[in-house]
């Protein structure tokens, strides 16, 4: 099936063609499977300047403790995520599970500029490792504007 090409915020990403809009504003864009059981939501934190690398690992470590926050059986895999360095900056990436919703959940996160540009993916119903998987084919598709 041919991908369906999203624009957000300067960033770009793929989606499978048959996922609809279900919310959009200024700093956030959303897509859900045809079955609803996915949902992919793109969106912005803009700061009033640039992301310094500290920074960036404080917004992670806090966008952790808020999934943290949402459920007491919250488990994150790997255990503990850490930002990664990259060629051209820093990236962060993090999957976990609510164990009694079923809720799996996937995350990827760069400062870009003055602002976090985040990916995140929850899905209901769907084995961990199909989500995962999933979640990977859409990540790798987001590219920013340099």
């Amino acid at each position: 099936m041919t991908p369906k090409e999203c624009e957000f915020a300067g960033s770009r990403f793929s989606l499978p063609m048959d996922w609809q809009e279900v919310e959009h504003g200024p700093d956030l864009v959303a897509f859900q499977s045809p079955d609803s059981r996915c949902r992919v939501t793109a969106s912005v934190l803009r700061l009033a300047r640039k992301v310094m690398p500290a920074e960036f690992e404080s917004i992670c470590a806090h966008r952790l403790g808020a999934e943290k926050r949402t459920s007491s059986d919250c488990v994150f895999l790997p255990e503990s995520p850490r930002p990664q360095q990259v060629r051209d900056g820093q990236v962060f990436f993090y999957s976990g599970i609510n164990k009694e919703s079923k809720r799996v959940f996937s995350g990827y996160m760069r400062p870009i500029e003055d602002c976090v540009f985040t990916l995140y993916v929850e899905s209901i119903g769907i084995a961990f490792a199909e989500h995962v998987k999933g979640f990977a084919e859409i990540a790798k598709t987001v590219r920013h504007r340099p």
